[in-house]
């Protein structure tokens, strides 16, 4: 009877530990998310690649056949949980320094809000 006991008080703890480490380790995200404006003459799109935790985010303007684009590279950490998440982005290129800072963050299946702006995740 106590071996059963130990048995199971050990199982119990073992349990707790990994649902505590795996709290620990926070909501991340995974793949592409698009955003698109396209108004005939002009067109902006901004990608964000998510890999554990590093970001990718690709911003691409064309005006007229002009192509501009840019691409930056960062870290991510998410915090919160529901209806209450930011994120919270750190970039160090010199052009992307203005875009680090935390922003509301809404993740559902296909897509994520990111500030108030609506990424749709690209599943090709």
């Amino acid at each position: 009877m106590k071996k059963t006991v130990r048995i199971f008080a050990v199982a119990i703890v073992a349990i707790m530990l990994c649902l505590s480490l795996t709290s620990c380790f926070g909501t991340k995200l995974s793949g592409e998310y698009e955003s698109k404006v396209d108004v005939g003459i002009a067109e902006y799109q901004v990608v964000y690649e998510f890999k554990g935790s590093k970001v990718t985010v690709t911003e691409k303007s064309t005006v007229i056949g002009n192509v501009n684009k840019n691409t930056y590279e960062g870290t991510y950490k998410i915090e919160g949980k529901d209806d209450d998440m930011e994120i919270t982005f750190d970039f160090e290129d010199e052009g992307a320094v203005a875009k680090s800072g935390t922003k509301t963050l809404e993740i559902e299946d296909d897509y994520i809000v990111i500030g108030g702006q609506t990424y749709v995740k690209d599943v090709d």
